[in-house]
């Protein structure tokens, strides 16, 4: 753990030493608050089971192809059916996006996602009153 903690430092990483001792007093997972919001708005939601099954399933493909480290493929492959999709679906794809990012800069993290919670946080508060992306 700490030549993780090293090289996230390193890096240019927010330091995480004290971060990991606090987390080290702790039993919980901050991020319960997060899972326990979405709980609530999935209560509401207007998916079919199937629709979700779909997008559990296309998830589920897309992590494995990062765990097999294709990044640089997956990412064009999804550029690739973004810019030929249809320019409005195209905003809505971004808008969700973005709304993921939102969310996700208050998610809690260690260094293995530090970068990315990180990363939504600088976007996040670079649009303090959020994204304006009209369905046209």
């Amino acid at each position: 753990m700490d030549l993780l903690i090293e090289t996230w430092e390193n890096e240019g990483g927010a330091p995480v030493r004290d971060f990991m001792k606090s987390w080290e007093q702790h039993d919980y997972d901050p991020s319960n608050k997060m899972l326990e919001t979405l709980q609530e708005r999935r209560g509401k939601n207007p998916l079919k089971p199937e629709e979700v099954k779909k997008i559990k399933d296309a998830y589920e493909a897309i992590s494995h192809n990062l765990n097999v480290g294709n990044e640089r493929e997956l990412a064009d492959e999804i550029l690739h059916n973004l810019i030929n999709d249809h320019r409005t679906l195209q905003q809505s794809f971004w808008k969700t996006i973005f709304m993921v990012m939102w969310d996700y800069a208050d998610t809690f993290y260690d260094p293995r996602n530090g970068g990315a919670v990180e990363a939504c946080k600088k976007i996040r508060d670079a649009f303090p009153d959020g994204f304006y992306m009209p369905l046209i």
